[in-house]
């Protein structure tokens, strides 16, 4: 028997690779640098794998993530000398690169057969940073605006994730209504704590969906009612006031909701998106420039719209290659007959962060790991499971 353990190196690097492009631990001292020196460290070993990578991918995927990234970091480059409290060409770098560093860890992870071993060890440590993340929160009080995990939308966003981890990788018949309802109980006590009704909302959307539409998925699973539903969440900021005009919808804000018509100020900001797009239409102001922007235009910290923040960021070139990317790994890993009851937690989750995409920034990269996750399992079956006629 050997005396020495042999070192997994692909894994470790899944591990090191969840750190530097999705976790971010606002608390920890120097985590920012701590990223980069990881963010490079895997970086390499994915440059060393990529002959191994062309064996088992999606060519599509990465051309389509390639026009995506370019168009980012061309923008960032060009307008960088505009903005000198912050590296808009170096942050449009990183972002890329994380990008770049979480499809091709998934993609080697399909190669080596190890996916659903990793998605196991991702649930769990999630799990841990969630708990030190709660009791944090729970401890420090309700007015507290970062968290361990970092803004109240970025809590909410990593519990729902893990409770689609959690969906994915039990047996649903062994799922009992008190699990459930254990859940949402806690999501609505945290929720309220930290005062993130849009974590309520998306509760309540994922609960009902699971536990009472079951067979939905042969609908939301097709990517046409994806795309659509992609667009008119999308095009909201333009439309909201037809939306708004609406008797009904004034009685669900205004009385159910206890909001203003002008949905928290966000009304005052898609008024003012056609002088702050049109100057810069087709390629946008570079990568992280929104604060800046919608400040300098609204008096308001971003677009409070997941399209339009990307489209002032990387203008309308940009987002076309986003969303054809987003949707081809959503065709991709539905196209599959017997793999959309098996991804169905994720399916709802994905389509809680478009709805949620009206009126907040919700398409990070905590969801588009999402869709990689949904590439990812189609990609590892894609020999096994039969392609929908």
């Amino acid at each position: 028997m050997s005396k020495y353990i042999k070192i997994d190196m692909t894994y470790i690097m899944s591990i090191l690779m969840i750190f530097a492009t999705l976790i971010s631990l606002s608390f920890v001292p120097k985590y920012s640098s701590i990223r980069e020196m990881l963010i490079i460290i895997v970086g390499l070993y994915v440059l060393i794998m990529i002959p191994k990578l062309v064996k088992k991918t999606s060519y599509v995927m990465w051309i389509l993530l390639s026009l995506f990234c370019a168009v980012t970091i061309g923008t960032s480059y060009v307008h960088r000398v505009e903005y000198q409290n912050q590296d808009i060409f170096m942050a449009s770098l990183k972002y890329a690169l994380s990008l770049v560093e979480i499809y091709a860890m998934l993609n080697l992870l399909v190669i080596e057969g190890k996916l659903q071993s990793f998605i196991n060890v991702f649930y769990k440590l999630l799990f841990g940073i969630l708990i030190c993340n709660d009791i944090i929160a729970f401890i420090s009080g309700y007015n507290h605006i970062t968290f361990l995990l970092g803004t109240k939308f970025a809590v909410v966003y990593w519990h729902l994730f893990w409770i689609a981890l959690y969906l994915y990788l039990h047996d649903t018949q062994n799922i009992k209504w008190g699990t459930i309802a254990l859940f949402m109980s806690y999501m609505v006590v945290l929720c309220l704590w930290i005062s993130c009704a849009t974590g309520i909302v998306g509760t309540f959307i994922f609960v009902v969906m699971y536990m009472f539409f079951t067979n939905a998925y042969t609908i939301l699973g097709n990517k046409w009612v994806y795309l659509l539903f992609l667009l008119i969440c999308g095009s909201f900021a333009f439309t909201y006031t037809f939306v708004l005009n609406s008797a009904l919808v004034q009685k669900v804000v205004t009385e159910y909701l206890g909001r203003s018509l002008t949905l928290t100020g966000r009304v005052n900001i898609y008024e003012l998106l056609p002088l702050i797009l049109l100057q810069r239409p087709w390629f946008g102001y570079g990568f992280g420039t929104t604060y800046t922007v919608y400040m300098f235009f609204t008096g308001y910290a971003d677009s409070q719209n997941g399209i339009v923040e990307w489209m002032s960021q990387v203008g309308v070139i940009g987002t076309i290659f986003l969303i054809g990317f987003m949707t081809y790994m959503f065709a991709f890993a539905n196209k599959y007959k017997s793999i959309r009851k098996v991804i169905y937690p994720f399916i709802i989750l994905i389509y809680i962060f478009i709805f949620i995409s009206t009126v907040e920034i919700s398409y990070n990269r905590i969801f588009l790991s999402i869709l990689g996750i949904i590439w990812a399992i189609a990609l590892g079956n894609e020999g096994e499971i039969n392609e929908e006629n």
